[in-house]
């Protein structure tokens, strides 16, 4: 059976998220993914055995009456392994599912028809999956995760050493909104530059360079006068640690803009900044500075390592 095999994000531990009546072990692994492991989803669907191909073998059965999508079959046939390293090295390895994988998996048994005389174990299979649709109406279970797993608290301190970054040296405020950033970008920047919140906590430089250079100097001059002026919503935690959104409509906006060239790129990121020089340039009156960027002119072209040099000559 092949699997794949990711990290643990880095700073996080596993941890157990309630839905409903059922209690999930969850991690997240590389970039920032939520996941629950296979034991647990196996015994709170009713199995305590040792076959890591219960719930495959109920749902390829299901399957040769009632076709299921593929991806639903994979994510049970060859689970994402999660790898670990504790402190002695030793190393531990766990078989997960993503949550939006259990949560489709639910979602599509309640529409599918059984027949006349469905088998024992697929009527047990399908209230379970009712009731744990039901518990996820009112929660957020990303967030759960996070905070289980300890990623809310290394989020957070990671963004606060870059609030303080960009508070030492500007005086500006238009760098508060970096909190309220989605996470869709801190995924592919994560990725594309192997970053992950420990190593932004331990040098918020690398990263304070990049959020200025693709966002913050190609902002127009009216929305920078906006945000400096109109500081981001404070979040709370609510019930269920349900969303709350303080997004800024325009920065949302620009967002979209910026994974649409992402993804027409493939996330090569000397052709996206190339891309994005001719659709987002630079805006010549923005005369905030950082020390990395004073004495070097904004239209100067930045120095590409070996590896994304590589990239642009195959580009």
């Amino acid at each position: 059976m092949f699997v794949k095999i990711q990290n643990i994000t880095t700073g996080t531990k596993t941890g157990f998220v309630k839905i409903g009546a059922f209690t999930f072990e969850c991690l997240v692994v590389e970039p920032n993914d939520c996941v629950l492991t296979l034991t647990s989803i196996h015994k709170n669907f009713g199995y305590s055995g040792n076959s890591s191909l219960w719930l495959y073998t109920i749902l390829e059965n299901l399957h040769q009456r009632t076709t299921l999508p593929i991806e639903i079959l994979e994510a049970y046939h060859s689970p994402l392994l999660a790898q670990m390293t504790n402190s002695n090295n030793q190393v531990r390895q766990i078989e997960t599912v993503a949550v939006s994988s259990l949560i489709n998996t639910c979602e599509i048994l309640l529409l599918k028809d059984l027949g006349d005389s469905p088998l024992e174990n697929e009527i047990a299979l399908l209230e379970t999956a009712k009731k744990i649709l039901t518990g996820t109406k009112t929660l957020n279970i990303t967030e759960l995760i996070e905070e289980a797993t300890g990623y809310s608290l290394s989020k957070e301190h990671a963004l606060s050493m870059l609030d303080s970054y960009f508070s030492m040296n500007t005086d500006r405020s238009e760098f508060k909104w970096i909190k309220t950033f989605p996470k869709s970008i801190w995924n592919v920047l994560f990725e594309i530059h192997g970053l992950n919140w420990v190593s932004i906590r331990e040098n918020p430089t690398s990263v304070a360079k990049i959020l200025y250079d693709i966002i913050f100097s190609r902002l127009s001059d009216s929305l920078l006068d906006e945000i400096r002026h109109l500081p981001p919503k404070r979040t709370y935690k609510r019930k269920g640690n349900q969303l709350q959104q303080n997004e800024h409509s325009e920065i949302k906006e620009y967002f979209i803009r910026i994974t649409t060239l992402l993804n027409i790129t493939n996330n090569n990121w000397p052709v996206f900044l190339q891309l994005l020089n001719r659709t987002h340039p630079i805006n010549p009156n923005y005369k905030t500075k950082l020390p990395l960027f004073i004495g070097r002119d904004a239209e100067e072209k930045p120095i590409l390592s070996n590896f994304n040099k590589i990239l642009l000559k195959t580009s």
